[in-house]
């Protein structure tokens, strides 16, 4: 935008995007909008906007175009207007009333918050505050959620105000502190029965407790701790005010685990939450479910906070056990929302005391779990009136999978043999079939953790499941007993007589269209575990696959199907081998030929992908010996026409390319170097392709050839050859406006290509003409913000310094290592840069890598390109706020230069690269 748009211009906009009925007037205004948002006459027009108070829509487009330009724009803006903005806000806070919309209101305070943050040279803004609207009525409600809003605004990663600004504010937050829980009492004192009030009283505290801004002796005697606590257990509160007191005693407590500045803090929230157990009861008579899960986020905050003193120290102090049963009368409600949330709970617990392999102190929670199993298996049950299996997609299909996980975390304080046992006797009570099959649900979760050598419990269970009448059981017990089937397929590969009632039982409910696909998956583990038996059913294992339409079988369960099949493939003889995998890929390689000879968008007619994949499956899952590769050709001479059929036809269909190369991979795999004979066609073919559709799968691809061919020497130039025609159309795709950025694949695949070439071949690739631009844009993409992208550049960046590192004659290593001298200054530019600018925290790692790489390379010249890097820094941001210090620079380069442990440089550049952020 290159003109500033006049105020009516921009009114008319803004009526348009909210009034008008036409779709595409709302679009193009609303694009409009966004353009004149990013320009820097947004400021002055918001400016008057808010002055003028148009309309609503007007006024909140204002506000919020001005927190906005705050939050993301502030640099433009020099430091001399800094002031001026910051009056021209208050004036426009000084006009709000009581009538005021509140999104409007919310705008203002985060503009005011994050211009706050980012306004270094107003100094005790809090007080300015305060001092200015504190003693009026009509702003009581603006500075409640201003000081709410002004911590989590401190906290978030959208202002890039770094450590040292967000350490300093905190503190500023800590010795305001005083001054505002008197701010708050006497908003609560002065309209004691307003919930309005007391709810935002209670955001607000919550909001300061999150950022460790309320020192404990601030708030441990103060009329308003005890605040929260009333609003609990008074029965008439609202929903949402009792939500408000249960987040502000969550936050509280989770900043209360550190006792060494919080003990008296946490004492007393630990007694006067204890004391909340007879609330709790009330809100589940009062049948009142969002109280109850309010009450069991606290109590399981608590357990979480003091999770270490409950399994070091259980029964003593802060490991009072009464916090675990006030968790089981939680697991206890009703409804299993509230039972959920105690999960993580006993994760954690199960995780404490496996870690500490202290059996006398496990067994104290025995009781604990075996009651935690109890209430699970009864909030498994289907109910009694349900007809047919529990839908996938609906939240208590995932309670119970959740639940399967809890249990499995717990079972070793009791031991399954025993779980299994107790749920055994529960079989013998029940007549119920919802209760048989919460039963059966719960064995199949302990099922893998039983002894393979267990000759009591296990033997009448399975005999009991294969006797069970078909016809008359219910569908759910008959879908779990398989399930439980498959749990036990260990055990059954122990005890090989079991195995043919178990095929015979499958054979049977597989007739059964809702329970053909776990009857395929449970053949599929059988199979894993069964290798050597299964081998002599493949017959009817490949009946049921090449029957997988008429038997109703889903992807995920032929998937399954195929994987079975093909593990038992590495049990045969190698004539027999070759025999049938010829038989189970010719099936499947029909199948896609059907498809790529049938006119396109033919009705019925399956996807490529429907056969690509379940060729991949088989591929994949089918291990052969080097020496007896050369059984796999005949399944590679005639699946190779078919898939380079299938590349010419879908070439513009990424998903159907993608596929396809996926399916090649695992043949190129599959057979190994033995398709050498294929490496011409396939390389031309991909690299033919790339230059009219760069997908960036066939870059992958070639760097599958370089993996099987790369040692070969006479195929060095071929594979040269491959990359300097794919190198010219990747770096053509990488150059267009944000290229790097928009291609994250095309990156990540590019460098496992090079990876490939420099550990297979490094002779023939890092050489000079070659890699000099392919080392330029590995530091260009040094920046790029994505996990796999960024992690497949910094390896191949480890090692070509590596190559360097190499102490020998040889020309590449000769070169590599000039080169990296020459480029070392710019290459530790981009990762530091990257580090403090764009990577994400967890991407750091990977930089320090490289950067521990050039250390060892060459300590000196390295630790001399980092100096003079640093001093390229930014001292000072637009906003005057210093990230580093010079002291904090100099000991970064210190403890960098120094360290000869990786994992404490990535520590040490992880912790700066925050002084930036």
């Amino acid at each position: 935008m290159s003109a500033s748009p006049s105020l009516e211009s921009v009114l008319e906009t803004v009526s348009i995007l909210y009034n008008s009925p036409d779709s595409a007037s709302k679009e193009t205004a609303s694009k409009w909008l966004e353009e004149f948002q990013k320009s820097i006459f947004a400021w002055e027009v918001s400016d008057k906007i808010l002055q003028q108070q148009h309309s609503l829509e007007s006024c909140y487009f204002a506000a919020q175009t001005m927190r906005t330009k705050i939050q993301y724009h502030f640099y433009e803006l020099p430091a001399e207007s800094h002031e001026s903005l910051r009056n021209s806000l208050l004036d426009h806070i000084s006009r709000l009333t009581s009538h005021t919309n509140q999104v409007i209101v919310t705008q203002l305070c985060l503009a005011l918050a994050d211009l706050t943050l980012q306004m270094t040279a107003w100094k005790n803004p809090l007080h300015t505050v305060v001092e200015r609207f504190g003693n009026d009525e009509k702003h009581s409600l603006f500075l409640l959620d201003f000081m709410t809003v002004l911590p989590e605004e401190s906290n978030s990663r959208g202002l890039r105000l770094g450590t040292n600004r967000r350490t300093d504010f905190v503190e500023e937050l800590r010795r305001f502190c005083p001054v505002l829980v008197q701010l708050l009492l006497h908003f609560t004192e002065a309209q004691p029965t307003n919930p309005h009030i007391m709810l935002k009283v209670l955001k607000c505290l919550s909001s300061w407790f999150y950022v460790e801004a309320i020192p404990q002796e601030c708030i441990v005697n103060s009329k308003l701790l005890a605040l929260p606590f009333h609003v609990l257990c008074d029965r008439a509160s609202s929903s949402s005010l009792h939500e408000s007191a249960s987040d502000c005693l969550c936050n509280a407590i989770f900043r209360c685990e550190d006792l060494r500045y919080y003990d008296v803090l946490s004492q007393v929230l630990m007694d006067n939450i204890l004391k909340l157990e007879e609330a709790y009861y009330i809100s589940v008579t009062d049948e009142d479910v969002d109280k109850s899960v309010n009450f069991c986020r606290i109590f399981t905050g608590l357990s979480e906070s003091f999770i270490d003193h409950l399994t070091n120290s259980p029964g003593v102090g802060y490991g009072n056990l009464k916090m675990v049963d006030l968790l089981l009368a939680c697991v206890s409600h009703p409804q299993y929302e509230v039972c959920e949330i105690t999960f993580n709970f006993w994760y954690r617990l199960a995780e404490e005391l496996y870690s500490l392999r202290d059996e006398e102190r496990t067994k104290l929670f025995h009781g604990h779990i075996e009651k935690l199993i109890s209430l699970l298996y009864q909030h498994c049950q289907l109910d009694t009136d349900h007809d047919g299996l529990p839908t996938e997609d609906s939240d208590f299909h995932d309670f119970r999978v959740k639940a399967t996980e809890t249990i499995k975390d717990a079972i070793f304080i009791v031991g399954p043999s025993n779980c299994f046992k107790n749920m055994c006797v529960l079989l013998g009570q029940q007549t119920g079939w919802e209760k048989v099959e919460a039963a059966l649900f719960v064995m199949s979760a302990i099922a893998r953790n039983i002894s393979p050598d267990d000759d009591v419990v296990v033997p009448p269970v399975i005999a009991a499941l294969l006797g069970l009448p078909a016809q008359e059981t219910h569908i759910a017990v008959r879908y779990t007993c398989i399930h439980l089937l498959g749990e036990l397929s260990e055990w059954i590969s122990c005890h090989p007589s079991m195995l043919d009632g178990v095929l015979n039982f499958l054979q049977v409910m597989l007739h059964e269209k809702r329970l053909s696909s776990i009857c395929a998956l449970t053949l599929q583990k059988i199979c894993s575990e069964c290798q050597d038996q299964m081998a002599e059913h493949f017959e009817g294992l490949y009946q049921i696959v090449s029957m997988s339409d008429s038997f109703s079988l889903s992807q995920d369960a032929v998937f399954g199907l195929l994987t079975g099949i093909s593990l038992t493939l590495n049990k045969v003889k190698n004539e027999v081998f070759a025999e049938r995998m010829s038989k189970l890929c010719s099936f499947h390689i029909d199948g896609l030929k059907k498809v790529l000879h049938s006119p396109e968008n033919t009705e019925n007619m399956p996807s490529p992908l429907f056969w690509l994949d379940r060729l991949t499956v088989i591929l994949r899952n089918v291990k052969v010996e080097d020496k007896e590769q050369h059984l796999c050709l005949p399944v590679a001479e005639i699946l190779w026409p078919v898939l380079s059929e299938t590349f010419t036809r879908y070439k513009e269909n990424v998903r159907v390319v993608e596929h396809c190369c996926r399916t090649l991979r695992f043949l190129l795999r599959f057979c190994g170097s033995t398709t050498l004979s294929l490496l011409g066609p396939v390389a031309t073919q991909i690299v033919t392709m790339y230059q009219e559709h760069p997908h960036s799968c066939f870059l992958y691809l070639g760097s599958i050839l370089v993996d099987i061919f790369g040692s070969e020497m006479d195929c060095s130039d071929g594979l040269v050859s491959m990359f300097q025609a794919f190198f010219p159309e990747t770096l053509k795709l990488l150059q267009q406006p944000n290229g790097i950025v928009n291609n994250p694949d095309t990156i990540d695949d590019m460098f496992r290509l090079c990876a490939r070439y420099t550990m297979k071949m490094p002779g023939n690739f890092l050489r000079e003409g070659l890699i000099e631009p392919v080392l330029m844009v590995a530091m260009e993409a040094c920046k790029l913000n994505h996990r796999e992208a960024n992690a497949s550049v910094m390896k191949w960046l480890c090692d070509v310094i590596r190559c360097g590192q190499e102490q020998n004659s040889e020309p590449h290593c000769k070169f590599m290592r000039s080169l990296i001298h020459a480029r070392g200054e710019n290459l530790v530019s981009g990762l530091l840069n990257a580090c403090v600018s764009t990577l994400s925290s967890f991407l750091v790692a990977d930089a320090a890598e490289v950067l521990h790489e050039l250390l060892i390379f060459d300590k000196k010249a390295t630790s001399v390109w980092l100096q003079n890097v640093l001093e390229t820094l930014s001292k000072q941001n637009f906003a005057g706020i210093v990230p580093a210090t010079p002291q904090q620079i100099a000991d970064f380069h210190t403890e960098v230069t120094s360290s000869g442990d990786f994992r404490v440089l990535s520590r040490t550049m992880r912790e700066f690269a925050r002084l930036y952020k």
